[in-house]
């Protein structure tokens, strides 16, 4: 049987004849932009705006939690990702230290202080100026990346990437740039991971609660969690040849499917 693909809303299945009466299904990322819409909430403030893209933030303080999560089950952010989206920062108190995380996975649905384990974009305005650093919290012992320097109003084109086969326990980057294209790369921000975490939640914005009223506003858009192409072999020896037949994906509406081999 050639190599056939089966589309579904996200991923495509790609079944491989591996000629001995098994199969290999390989999932082939398709991209998805997040719908924020269907995410959660917790904004006592009335500090965020959302579409289906966006997420709006309007004077979110240092002195709250206030964050946007969607809950993908527990374990799913496992072994390599890339996370893309755009961030822009119209506006921020200065001398304020870190101001929030433009994106975060983690297992504890708070804001950024109280996080134990987690990876994390994190915004700051120090005297010198808003940048941007990545972070690392295990134990609550942070890890972080040397800063990026942005200038606020301007858009920046994020692509966040944690890949495990890096070193001992894999490297997170984010490499952040200036178009949309992702042609124009301005810098690669970069940790050397301390440990190997499987995450639960998405943050596409949190905030960082230290009791101070300092406030920032900006915006957060096109939120695509694509993971890598990845291959499961499954070795059942099916009960006919698998030469006749073809396989079948069934999106089953919960994230999940099924597989069946159909006669051709």
């Amino acid at each position: 049987m050639a190599d056939t693909t089966f589309y579904q809303t996200r991923p495509a299945l790609k079944a491989i004849d591996l000629g001995d009466d098994r199969f290999a299904v390989a999932v082939v990322s398709a991209g998805s932009e997040q719908n924020l819409l269907t995410f959660q909430v917790i904004d006592p403030n009335n500090r965020f705006a959302r579409s289906s893209l966006r997420v709006t933030w309007t004077d979110l303080t240092k002195n709250e939690d206030a964050f946007v999560y969607l809950d993908k089950t527990a374990g799913f952010f496992a072994a390599n990702f890339d996370h893309t989206f755009r961030v822009n920062i119209s506006a921020a108190d200065a001398a304020s230290s870190t101001m929030s995380a433009v994106w975060m996975v983690s297992n504890d649905l708070r804001e950024v202080v109280a996080q134990t384990d987690a990876l994390t974009l994190q915004f700051t305005m120090p005297g010198a100026g808003p940048r941007f650093f990545l972070q690392e919290l295990v134990g609550d012992a942070p890890n972080n990346s040397a800063v990026f320097p942005i200038v606020l109003g301007a858009d920046y084109y994020m692509t966040v990437t944690r890949d495990e086969a890096t070193g001992v326990n894999g490297t997170l980057t984010c490499k952040i740039y200036s178009d949309a294209q992702r042609t124009i790369l301005l810098d690669t921000l970069t940790v050397t991971l301390n440990a190997k975490v499987d995450f639960r939640y998405i943050f596409p914005i949190a905030s960082h609660n230290s009791s101070l009223a300092k406030k920032h506003s900006g915006f957060t858009e096109g939120l695509d969690l694509d993971l890598p192409d990845s291959t499961f072999v499954n070795t059942r020896v099916l009960s006919e040849p698998l030469n006749n037949r073809a396989l079948k994906a069934v999106n089953l509406g919960d994230g999940t499917f099924a597989l069946g081999a159909v006669i051709v």
